[in-house]
């Protein structure tokens, strides 16, 4: 793989998988590809029988956001282009039709995800799950730190702004894929507002205003007041819960069909009181039944 990176930082990687499995023994699991600098070529996979079909996964891990905290980078990375010392490329791989737009915190990102280094890694999350056991093609933004209404550790814009930047921290970097619409959103966002809850009623009424304005907003922007978005809460705190539940009721008087709750009650095995890979995949095991029911997946 041809890569190039404007981070400064060496920690921006990929996880590769050959056939479904993350490619030969390392930490944890795997292979670690770390893109630094300029174009150069990257080995994602050795040893391989060129006379039989391969497919080979490449999956962005890291939170953009542990790379230089609390600040989000301008920075990104490019893939220029693929390469194969035998054999050839196939056109026959299947397209994939479902489309699931993903939108979280650190528990999306799989930030602390790994109890030893507290590493993250995107691909072991529920999310990262859920994508591929629907085989749905999906857009996850997701960063650590951040919130709906105030996030836990600045004043900044939270998620209801982030989630159209293509770069997070390029406020000019809007997505412009007008032809992906989703079939449902995933939306697990709130943790880190309770730490700035001061306990008052007029917080307390601004989250769920803000919450509500942002469903309103999804089924604008993706041209469908009965899009189904499954409001994610836990696993990490649960305290919200009536806040999300109050919003989804004052998004239907707006004219919102499609949200509703999930209630994520997971062990925290990761670092930071965030779900680690068990905790991640009880997360999946439990949205798989309530999406697929919705969705007729």
């Amino acid at each position: 793989m041809l890569a190039s990176s404007s981070f400064q930082s060496d920690r921006s990687k990929f996880h590769v998988y050959v056939n479904g499995t993350f490619f030969y023994t390392g930490f944890p699991f795997g292979l670690e590809v770390r893109i630094v600098g300029n174009q150069s070529w990257y080995a994602l996979a050795r040893g391989l029988d060129p006379l039989s079909v391969h497919q080979i996964t490449i999956w962005y891990v890291t939170d953009p956001i542990t790379l230089d905290w609390p600040y989000l980078p301008p920075e990104s990375l490019t893939i220029h282009a693929f390469s194969i010392d035998a054999g050839s490329f196939s056109s026959d791989q299947p397209q994939r039709h479902r489309r699931l737009q993903i939108i979280g915190d650190s528990i999306t990102a799989g930030n602390q995800i790994d109890p030893i280094g507290c590493e993250s890694d995107h691909s072991g999350t529920y999310a990262a799950q859920l994508c591929e056991h629907f085989h749905a093609n999906c857009t996850t933004l997701a960063i650590s730190g951040k919130g709906i209404y105030q996030n836990c550790c600045d004043d900044n814009v939270t998620m209801t702004e982030l989630f159209k930047y293509a770069i997070p921290g390029e406020p000019g970097s809007l997505f412009q894929d007008t032809d992906f619409s989703p079939d449902a959103v995933l939306l697990n966002l709130g943790t880190n507002d309770m730490g700035r809850n001061d306990g008052s009623l007029s917080w307390a009424d601004a989250f769920i205003q803000t919450y509500a304005n942002f469903l309103v907003n999804l089924t604008r922007i993706h041209g469908s007041q009965s899009l189904p978005i499954f409001c994610g809460v836990g696993p990490m705190n649960h305290s919200y819960m009536p806040l999300v539940q109050s919003a989804i009721e004052l998004a239907r008087s707006a004219g919102v069909q499609g949200a509703q709750v999930v209630n994520y009650s997971t062990v925290q095995d990761g670092c930071g009181g965030h779900p680690g890979r068990i905790g991640h995949w009880q997360m999946s095991e439990i949205a798989k039944p309530i999406i697929a029911a919705t969705l007729g997946w």
